[in-house]
């Protein structure tokens, strides 16, 4: 798989983390929630929605890629906690009439993609 230079196993792992913050953040900007960029709430829903993200990605790739669990959690805790974060501050700074579901998603999709290719570096490949 080669979109947005996704080389690895271990850099799709860090996209979908990715989607899922982008896929979330968009919906609570479409519910019209406003966090301050900065503010505990936002730093405690990036944190919710990163430990969700990181447990879904887990066992997906833990069941149908036959990876350990712990093994693939260890690996992706940092990571998805900063793709996370990360995705939610600039959901927070961009205008909600621009921040719909779909472009959130691409958004954390990049994000993850740039940061899974910084972390894989220098981990292990899940090839």
């Amino acid at each position: 798989m080669n979109v947005l230079g996704i080389k690895t196993n271990c850099q799709m792992m860090y996209a979908y983390n990715g989607c899922f913050a982008g896929f979330m953040a968009g919906f609570i900007l479409f519910g019209q929630i406003y966090l301050a960029p900065g503010s505990t709430d936002l730093l405690l829903m990036a944190l919710g929605v990163s430990l969700f993200s990181l447990i879904l990605t887990s066992a997906f790739f833990g069941i149908f890629f036959r990876y350990g669990f712990g093994k693939i959690f260890n690996s992706l805790f940092l990571g998805a906690m900063l793709t996370s974060l990360l995705t939610m501050y600039l959901a927070m700074l961009i205008n909600s009439d621009v921040a719909q579901p779909i472009v959130m998603i691409l958004i954390g999709m990049i994000l993850g993609s740039v940061i899974g290719r910084l972390f894989c570096k220098n981990c292990e490949n899940f090839d």
